[in-house]
C-alpha cells in the first residue's frame, strides 16, 4: 500500500509541476505582453521553448528514467541549433527559419561565389559540418545515458546546470528583443518570426516537405487534351481562349518601353474616384480625377481575385487560384519573363515581408533577387522610415523611399517595378500633406482624399525625372483588388468583384492607340499585354488576353471556388461553382467555365 502510495505520488508531482510549469510561463508571457504591447503571440513564444525540454528533465529525476533524460538533451540541443538559425536568417534575410526560405536562400544563393572560394563541389562542406554537429548531439546523448547509470539522480547535477543556464540564456535573449521592439512607437508585430517555438518550427519544415511531395498531384499548368470541343468553340467565340496559343505562333512585337512602372492601389474602385462617381464628396479625388482625365482610363476592368495576395499574383503571373500556385511554383510571371528579356524586376510594399510570408511566397511565385524585394523592414533599417500605418509604413514616407531607390544612379536601364499602397486599407491613416487641408464626414474619406494628394506628388515627380519618364516609360495606375472595405462597400447588395481602375500614362502613347477603354476586361489580361509591350511572348499559363485583343469579358475568382464571368450584354455576372454538384446540372456556358478554369488547373 506504502509503494502504491509513493508511486502516485511521484505521478502527481510530475503532473503538478508540469501545471505549475506551463501557469508560470503563461503568467510570465502575459506580464511581458502587457509591456510590450506585441500581444501573446510574440510573448509566448519566447517563454515557451524549453517548457517540454524541462518537463523530460523532471521526468527523468522523478521516475529515474534514462530515456526521458536522453530526450530532455536532444530536445535541447535542436532548440539551440533551431535558435541560432533563426537569428541568423532573420538578420540577414527578415525571413523566418523554415523550408521556404532555406529553399529561397539556396535559389539565390551566389554559387559561382562560393565555387571561386571553396570549389566546385563547395555544398559537400555541408555534410562533414552536419556530422559534426550530430556527433555532438550522440555524444551528450550516450554520456548522459551512461553516466546515469550508477547514480541516484538520473541527469548529474552538472547536466540540470547546463539546462537552466540554456533555459535563462533563451528568455533574456527572447525578452531583451520583443521588449526592444516595445520602444519603436509601433512594435514589429511580427517578430514572432524570430521567436517561434522549436515545435513550429519543426512543423513547418515536415510540413513543407510533405506539401513537396504531394504536390505533384495536384498540377498547375496548360491542358488542352482537357478541354471539350463544344467548350472550346464558346470559349473562342468569347475570344477568351484560342485553340493556337498566344505565345509560341504569335509575332512578337519590338519592346516598346524600357520602365514599366506599375502602382497597386490598394483597395481602390473605380466609383472611388469622383470623376466617375459625382456621389462622392466634391474635391474628394482632385489629382486622381486629373489623371483620369489626361490619360487612358479603361471603364469596365474588374478585379481578378481578393486579398491582396490573390490579386497581385492573379496580376503578375495572370492566374487566378493563388492556392494551387502556392502548392506548385514555377509558373511564369511578368517579373520572370521580363528576367529573361533583361528587366530588372522590383517590388515597393509598405507592409511587412513576413506577413503571410509574403517575402518569401512572392519571390517563390514571382522570381527576382532578394534585394530588389523592399518591405517595411528594408524601409527602417535603409531609409529610416518611421512607422505611421498599422500594417507598416504610410504611403507619402513609401512614394518618398521608392522614388530614392528609382532616382539612384545605379538603377537599372530596364525594369519593372511594382508599387502596393496601404493608406486606404482600415484602420484608415491620413498623413497631411500642404494641399490636404479638407475635412469630410468619415476616416475612410478623409484617407482616401489625403492619399490622393500622396499619389499625385509621386506621380508628378516621376514624370519631372526624364530619366524616368520619358517615350520609353509606361506607369500603370490599378488596384490589388475591389474593396473591402470602405463606405461605398458597405452599401452593396453583394460581395462581387467590382470596377477598378486601369490608368496608363506614357508620352508614347503610339502602342495603345487601338485600345477600346470601353471593353469588359479583367486584371489576369493586364500582364499578357505588357508582356507584349516589353517584346515578350505570352505563355500559354496565362489564363488572360492582350488588351488590344477582341475579347469583352472579364473573369475574376474569389475563395471557395467561385469563377465570376462579366459581360456587357449581362446585367448580372454569370457565377460558376466548381465542385461536382455544377457538374451534373452546369448549362452549357457555366460548363464552358468550368472548362475553361481546369484548362489550367487539374484538380
Amino acid at each position: 500500500m506504502k509503494r502504491k502510495v509513493q508511486y502516485l505520488l511521484r505521478r502527481g508531482m510530475v503532473v503538478l509541476t508540469m501545471v505549475m510549469l506551463m501557469f508560470i510561463s503563461v503568467s510570465l508571457a502575459v506580464l511581458l505582453a502587457k509591456y510590450s504591447n506585441a500581444g501573446y503571440i510574440v510573448a509566448w513564444p519566447a517563454l515557451g521553448d524549453f517548457v517540454l525540454p524541462l518537463c523530460f528533465v523532471l521526468m527523468a529525476q522523478i521516475f529515474r528514467n534514462r530515456v526521458c533524460a536522453v530526450i530532455a538533451v536532444l530536445l535541447a540541443f535542436v532548440n539551440v541549433i533551431l535558435r541560432i538559425a533563426t537569428l541568423v536568417i532573420r538578420r540577414e534575410t527578415f525571413m523566418p527559419f523554415g523550408l521556404d526560405t532555406l529553399i529561397l536562400l539556396w535559389e539565390h544563393a551566389d554559387h559561382k561565389g562560393f565555387q571561386a572560394v571553396l570549389g566546385k563541389f563547395y555544398y559537400l562542406w555541408l555534410f562533414p559540418l552536419a556530422f559534426i554537429a550530430l556527433g555532438v548531439i550522440i555524444f551528450f546523448c550516450a554520456r548522459t545515458w551512461y553516466a546515469s547509470r550508477k547514480r541516484r539522480r538520473v541527469i548529474p547535477n552538472s547536466w540540470i546546470t547546463v539546462f537552466a543556464m540554456l533555459f535563462v540564456v533563451s528568455i533574456f535573449s527572447s525578452t531583451i528583443y520583443v521588449l526592444t521592439t516595445a520602444s519603436e512607437k509601433e512594435p514589429d508585430q511580427y517578430s514572432i518570426a524570430l521567436v517561434r517555438p522549436m515545435p513550429v518550427v519543426v512543423a513547418d519544415i515536415a510540413g513543407g516537405i510533405v506539401d513537396m511531395a504531394m504536390g505533384a498531384q495536384d498540377e498547375c499548368g496548360f491542358f488542352p487534351e482537357n478541354l471539350p470541343a463544344g467548350s472550346a468553340e464558346m470559349l473562342e467565340v468569347k475570344h477568351i481562349f484560342n485553340r493556337k496559343p498566344q505565345g509560341a505562333e504569335a509575332v512578337r512585337e519590338a519592346a516598346v518601353y524600357d520602365r514599366v512602372i506599375i502602382i497597386a492601389v490598394e483597395s481602390l474602385e473605380l466609383a472611388f474616384i469622383r470623376e466617375f462617381n459625382p456621389a462622392m464628396p466634391e474635391g474628394i479625388t482632385p489629382e486622381l480625377d486629373r489623371i483620369c482625365r489626361e490619360n487612358i482610363v479603361f471603364k469596365n476592368y474588374f478585379s481578378a481575385a481578393q486579398p491582396t495576395s490573390w490579386g497581385l499574383t492573379a496580376l503578375m503571373m495572370s492566374r487566378l487560384d493563388y492556392r494551387r500556385e502556392l502548392k506548385n511554383p514555377g509558373n511564369p510571371s511578368l517579373f520572370s519573363i521580363g528576367g529573361r528579356l533583361g528587366y530588372e524586376g522590383l517590388y515597393f510594399s509598405p507592409v511587412s515581408g513576413y506577413f503571410g510570408r509574403n517575402r518569401e511566397t512572392y519571390m517563390r511565385l514571382w522570381g527576382g533577387e532578394i534585394n530588389n524585394y523592399y518591405f517595411s523592414e528594408e524601409w527602417r533599417s535603409q531609409f529610416k522610415a518611421k512607422s505611421r500605418h498599422h500594417w507598416g509604413i504610410a504611403d507619402r514616407e513609401m512614394f518618398d523611399s521608392v522614388l530614392k531607390v528609382l532616382e539612384k544612379d545605379d538603377c537599372p536601364r530596364q525594369f519593372i517595378a511594382l508599387v502596393s499602397t496601404i493608406d486606404i486599407h482600415p484602420p484608415y491613416t491620413r498623413v497631411p500633406a500642404e494641399k490636404c487641408t479638407k475635412e469630410f464626414k468619415s476616416p475612410f474619406l478623409n484617407s482616401l482624399h489625403c492619399f490622393d494628394h500622396h499619389l499625385g506628388y509621386f506621380i508628378s515627380r516621376l514624370m519631372k525625372n526624364k530619366k524616368l519618364y520619358n517615350d520609353r516609360t509606361l506607369i500603370v495606375l490599378t488596384a490589388d483588388h475591389s474593396t473591402t472595405h470602405g463606405e461605398n462597400y458597405l452599401q452593396r447588395k453583394d460581395f462581387y468583384p467590382a470596377r477598378i481602375p486601369l490608368v496608363f500614362i506614357t508620352p508614347n502613347r503610339k502602342a495603345l492607340e487601338n485600345l477600346n477603354v470601353e471593353k469588359y476586361c479583367s486584371a489576369i489580361d493586364l500582364t499578357p499585354t505588357l508582356v507584349r509591350l516589353i517584346g515578350g511572348r505570352v505563355p500559354r499559363t496565362f489564363m488572360g488576353v492582350d488588351l488590344r485583343s477582341e475579347k469583352d469579358c472579364a473573369i475574376a475568382w474569389t475563395s471557395g471556388d467561385k469563377v465570376f464571368l462579366f459581360e456587357r450584354s449581362k446585367e448580372n455576372p454569370l457565377i460558376v461553382f466548381l465542385g461536382n454538384e455544377e457538374k451534373e446540372h452546369a448549362t452549357a456556358e457555366k460548363k464552358m467555365m468550368t472548362d475553361y478554369f481546369r484548362l489550367y488547373y487539374s484538380k
